[in-house]
């Protein structure tokens, strides 16, 4: 009689979980550097009509931070409104994440016109 009778053997599938590990690395990656970029260029905090005009540019480094928030996000950025940058955004908020050994993450402060996203570390 088995110990466990509901507990059956089953397929391991070694790609399927590798794949899934470099999936998840590749969106940790994606977020460490959406994070030190808004850290860098907006150490004060941004809203997202500020990300929607930089997005807006078109320029090489704009377009890379568009993919990177894609990827981090798990969704695409269709028309890059304040709106849908808002909920991409939200997706990322509270985040933890390390980025060169600090662990930080994007925080979100409600205001009268809107709300402010800042990297702040994390305690």
């Amino acid at each position: 009689m088995d110990a466990l009778p509901n507990c059956r053997p089953t397929t391991v599938r070694f790609r399927d979980i590798f794949a899934a590990s470099e999936t998840e690395d590749e969106q940790n990656t994606s977020l460490a550097s959406v994070l030190e970029f808004f850290r860098r260029e907006w150490p004060g905090g941004f809203t997202a009509g500020e990300l929607r005009n930089y997005l807006s540019r078109g320029e090489p480094a704009a377009n890379d931070l568009r993919a990177a928030i894609e990827m981090a996000a798990h969704r695409p950025i269709k028309h890059a409104s304040a709106t849908e940058l808002t909920w991409r955004l939200k997706a990322l908020t509270d985040t933890p994440c390390d980025v060169d050994g600090t662990v930080l993450a994007l925080r979100y402060t409600a205001g009268h016109n809107g709300g402010r996203y800042e990297v702040r570390k994390c305690r």
